[in-house]
């Protein structure tokens, strides 16, 4: 989906957050920060000997009209409109209706309002940044926990029919990110890959190998500037373009470098602050983040003349794609609905096929994996309390059969619901460019994070990863001047910022 105010989310719905009703919720061993203990899940990789669970009668529902209102951005609807052919023939007689909305500012305007009707005309709502946790703690999400979350959806018939519930055909690494006060309210509709997006035309044409490390991405960039490549038009290639209102794109480059200097505990931890976690905005006593943003201030903002198309930052997101199709740049920050935003129009128009790469891995990384921060791993599918609660969980279970959830694959680019697949599988089915196979390869094989809190600071909104906001866009309009932002400016005002209001952060949101 089109997430156009992914980072600086202000919904009226949040501002008007009650700290104290959100800390209640919570037991009182909530201070530490993610107190959820994540569920045992079982082994899923054979399934020669699964047998899918009865279909309820579709006489078991009085309301046999079932609505989903969703928000329809990058990665379309086809998904969706098979899905609910599929499921009216599996269930004669029910009939499915969505509603498709394409402004995610209104829908999430609304939501608390539609939720809180007493007759909720929607029964699902599909989409990014939903505040699930501040609806949850209002009643107005259904708890998903036993319905949906304990439900056998298969049985193992190589092993006593042991039962595969919905939590274990989850995504792993989703399944934390759906869980609120040891509850779970939430579907997580995707995972999919953030880093870097390259135009594999190009790179076939020229010679460009893809980087693995962060000095082969400098060499890379150096090469691309100093050449005499062109694209069709006869335009210079630069090597990043990027959308100065979409400038967050650049944390999937940013957050996975964090994520490879930090390690997952620490990396966990500066998501997930308690009162006792102060020291994560202290530079000198948490440096992974302030120094992952310094590879990227490095490598771009101080070759900004050199290694960015002129005037990036006053593209829209779609003249930024439109400027990457059409050769103006080698690669772009992205994340995992570029290529369906882009399109196969586009694509074919300006003859070319992109990929996707991971963050180059720095010198300094104390992890071997291969690390990638998703930022589409936000979306969220609920289901209304006072909706058609019974039918809309139906829903969910014929969802976690994996013939159901291989029709997102099947109709999006390289991205898939937040299930477990067999990437193998996907590839050879569904992967029509290189695109979707470096997608499926390194959602297989990464540790993949979509920058989910459930601290109490974090929720509330008394503090984000950048307590002073982020400063992508600024930094890139001030370097090489007087007023130059620079990361030691943003990490040092950040942790004065953190120091002077922490003991009133804390009491706000209940720690």
């Amino acid at each position: 989906m089109r997430k156009s105010i992914f980072k600086t989310v202000t919904l009226a719905l949040c501002l008007a957050l009650s700290s104290a009703t959100i800390a209640g919720c919570y037991s009182g061993e909530a201070n530490s920060g993610n107190e959820n203990s994540v569920p045992d899940q079982v082994d899923t990789n054979d399934r020669s000997g699964w047998v899918g669970r009865n279909l309820a009668s579709p006489d078991t529902f009085l309301n046999k009209t079932l609505n989903i209102m969703y928000f329809k951005g990058g990665y379309g609807d086809e998904w969706l409109k098979e899905m609910e052919v599929e499921f009216e023939a599996d269930y004669p007689g029910i009939d499915v209706v969505l509603k498709p909305s394409t402004d995610a500012s209104q829908f999430q305007t609304l939501l608390e309002q539609k939720l809180a009707a007493p007759n909720t005309p929607d029964d699902i709502y599909i989409c990014h940044d939903i505040p699930w946790q501040y609806l949850a703690s209002q009643n107005l999400i259904a708890d998903l926990t036993d319905d949906l979350y304990g439900q056998t959806i298969y049985y193992d018939t190589k092993n006593n029919n042991n039962p595969i519930k919905f939590q274990d055909l989850v995504a792993t690494s989703s399944l934390p990110t759906a869980m609120y006060n040891n509850r779970f309210y939430k579907v997580p509709e995707i995972q999919g890959v953030g880093g870097i997006a390259y135009n594999k035309t190009l790179f076939d044409k020229y010679g460009w190998e893809v980087p693995e490390t962060y000095e082969e991405l400098q060499a890379l960039c150096e090469t691309v500037y100093e050449s005499d490549a062109v694209n069709d038009s006869g335009e210079k290639i630069y090597p990043f373009v990027f959308s100065g209102t979409e400038s967050y794109l650049w944390d999937g480059m940013i957050n996975a470098w964090w994520m490879q200097l930090a390690g997952e505990e620490e990396y966990e931890r500066g998501w997930n602050p308690g009162r006792e976690d102060m020291d994560i905005y202290n530079p000198e006593v948490y440096p992974y983040h302030k120094d992952a943003y310094q590879a990227w201030y490095d490598l771009v903002c101080l070759n900004k003349d050199k290694y960015i198309v002129p005037d990036s930052e006053g593209l829209t997101y779609l003249e930024a794609d439109m400027a990457f199709a059409a050769g103006q740049a080698a690669m772009m920050p992205a994340t995992c609905w570029i290529s369906n935003e882009i399109g196969d129009d586009m694509k074919e128009e300006f003859g070319c096929e992109i990929g996707m790469m991971a963050a180059p891995r720095l010198k300094d990384a104390v992890t071997d994996q291969v690390c990638v921060y998703d930022s589409a791993g936000r979306d969220s599918i609920v289901v209304a309390e006072r909706g058609n609660k019974q039918l809309a969980i139906e829903f969910l279970k014929w969802l976690g059969f994996s013939e159901n959830n291989e029709l997102f694959p099947k109709n999006v680019d390289g991205i898939c619901m937040a299930f477990k697949y067999d990437f193998d599988s996907l590839t050879e089915k569904y992967a029509k460019d290189q695109w979707a196979k470096d997608c499926f390869r390194l959602m297989d094989e990464s540790w993949r994070s979509v920058g989910f809190s459930n601290s109490l600071l974090f929720i509330t909104k008394k503090t984000s990863e950048y307590p002073e906001g982020n400063y992508i866009t600024n930094a890139l309009e001030t370097v090489g001047t007087a007023n130059a932002i620079t990361p030691d400016t943003i990490f040092g005002n950040a942790w004065a910022y953190t120091q002077a209001n922490w003991d009133t952060w804390c009491t706000a949101a209940g720690l």
